[in-house]
This record gives structure tokens, sequence and C-alpha cells, in this order.
């Protein structure tokens, strides 16, 4: 696998809460994989929604990833290119990275954050001149990563986004309280923030939508007519059970999270 292969997984394992486990080869694999946890519970106490947790987890990782490889310069690096003392404790680094970051995205859990960081520097076997090497550049890389994503446009959303009422236009799903659709998306600035792992907003769009009056466009409405139905004939088991879930699912879930994503 090459070196580029081997950023791309690291981060995007980050944004889906399990980067811990490929972000840092070289350091202990329980340093990566317990701030992988401390993140995630700091997460949970924040009550934050998963469009956000991805973002955040990756801010994490990629720090966690870049004050690792600094020192082994094993693998090209994400954002952070310099180069750490080789002489630095790469697990002092990650914990250090991992917590400086949090305590920036989590002011208001320092308290449990110093407790964590000092639970895993007193698991560490080695000197303290290593370790005091690695926490001084563990917290250069991230407060690198942390400058580099201030400004990614998370934090300056657009103004609010309502879609229309055109051929594949987004627009809100009807709720008790709004039948009409007319409710605005939620973190329309995901539709510019910059990317961790793609090249681009636009790298894996879909084309347009089919023409209403093509024969594909008639056959997919019929196709989900067909299967849709309260009496379908062709539906699987599978299919059923997997829209009863999703009907009883929260209406904070996933099916009713409304991100900016109309249809071009």
């Amino acid at each position: 696998m090459n070196a580029k292969s081997i950023k791309t997984q690291c981060v995007i394992a980050g944004t889906m809460l399990l980067a811990g486990f490929g972000a840092a080869v070289y350091a202990r694999a329980d340093v990566v994989t317990d701030w992988n946890a401390n993140a995630d519970q700091a997460l949970q106490t924040a009550a934050q929604p998963p469009p956000v947790q991805g973002r955040l987890m990756a801010i994490v990782h990629t720090a966690i990833y870049d004050a690792v490889n600094g020192i082994e310069q094993k693998y090209t690096p994400y954002f952070v290119t310099d180069s750490g003392p080789r002489q630095a404790s790469a697990e002092a680094a990650a914990a250090q990275a991992g917590y400086t970051t949090l305590v920036a995205l989590f002011p208001a859990q320092k308290a449990s954050l110093d407790a964590e960081l000092a639970v895993s520097l007193g698991e560490l076997h080695t000197s303290g001149h290593r370790i005091a090497l690695g926490l001084e550049w563990g917290e250069y890389v991230a407060n690198q990563i942390l400058a580099w994503r201030s400004h990614d446009g998370f934090s300056t959303p657009p103004p609010p986004y309502f879609g229309g009422t055109g051929p594949g236009v987004w627009r809100s799903p009807p709720t008790g309280t709004n039948a009409d659709g007319t409710l605005p998306a939620l973190f329309p600035q995901n539709a510019v923030l910059v990317p961790f792992a793609m090249t681009g907003h636009s790298q894996f769009r879909p084309g347009p939508p089919l023409a209403l009056t093509s024969p594909q466009y008639a056959a997919d409405v019929n196709e989900v007519k067909a299967i849709g139905r309260f009496d379908s004939a062709i539906r699987t088991p599978t299919q059923t059970q997997l829209a009863l879930l999703w009907q009883a699912a929260p209406r904070h879930s996933a099916a009713h999270v409304r991100l900016r994503q109309p249809c071009r």
C-alpha cells in the first residue's frame, strides 16, 4: 500500500470514529485507541450531532497521525510537513495531540481531559526527556491542525438554505409542524467545508436527475411504487424490516438530518 493510501485511510477512519486503529502505526496501539475513546466521550458529553462529529473526530486524528508520523517519518504527512525530534516519545506525542485538540474543541471538559492525559503519561515507560520532547511536538502539531481547520468554512455558515419545488431540487421532509416541507437545511456550511480526504466537493457527485419524460425515470418511479406499496408482492422481508426501522426511528435520526444536498 502506498503512502497516499495510508494517509487517506487514516483520515477517513478518523471521521468514522475508528481512526485510532490506523492513524499511528508506531505508537502503542492503546494510546491512540484511548484517545479515540476520549474523543468519543467528549462528543457524547457535548451532545454533538452526527454531522459535526465527523469533522471533530477528523481534527483529533489528523493531529495524532501527523504528530506520530512526524517523529517516525514512515508515511506522507497529512498536513504538518515539519519533522519532529527523532528522540521524542511517539506515544507522548499522540496523547498530547489528542489532548490539545480536544481541549480546544471542548474547553468545558478540560478537567476530565487533564485527568485522561495524566493516565496516558503515567503508563509510559521511557525517559522524562523523551516524554517532554513528545509533549512539545504533539502540542505543536495539534495547534497547526487547529489553526488550519479554524477557517475551513464550518464556523461561518452561509444564509439558510430552503431548497425549492423544482424537479431534483432538495426540499425538507414534511413534519407534523411543517407539512409543506419549508424547513431550512441543517449545517448548510457542509456544502463549502474544506474536505479532509476528498479532492473537492464534486469528486463523487452524481449526474443530474433524469428527465421527467424519459423511460428510465418512469421505470424508476414504477419500481419505487411497486416495492414501497403497503401490499407489495415483490418487496423482500429484509426490505420490509428496513422500512419499518426507519419509520420507527426518532425524528432526530439520520433519516431526518437535513443537509444541503440538492441534486444537480
